[in-house]
């Protein structure tokens, strides 16, 4: 078969014209021979949900064990003895290590 580019590939501005709206018709243009999504993904609000998710990693697991700080300067941070605590508590600790082990890079042996 003789196919074109230009019947294969669609305009990424007319399909994705605005980033904050969800589907609408107008902007997916009339082609049968692509397979296409319904609606338009905003990537934008994806990102700041990785982000913030990758801020909490980092918090908790700085707070849980910090690389600067003795054992004695942590017993002074209240985040750090809630952190423990949580751990202590006999169903919900198993749970807490285990959300522990799996925050940590494994690909980083300074981290195991």
């Amino acid at each position: 078969q003789n196919t074109s580019d230009d019947d294969e590939d669609l305009d990424l501005d007319e399909i994705f014209s605005d980033s904050d709206s969800t589907y609408d018709e107008k902007s997916v243009p009339k082609n049968k021979k692509s397979k296409q999504r319904d609606f338009t993904f905003n990537t934008g609000a994806l990102r700041e949900i990785v982000a913030a998710a990758l801020q909490a990693r980092a918090w908790i697991l700085y707070t849980s064990s910090p690389y600067d700080k003795s054992f004695w300067e942590s017993l002074r941070n209240p985040w750090y003895i809630a952190l423990t605590l949580i751990g202590l508590v006999p169903t919900v600790g198993i749970i807490w290590w285990i959300l522990l082990f799996a925050l940590h890079n494994k690909r980083d042996e300074y981290q195991l």
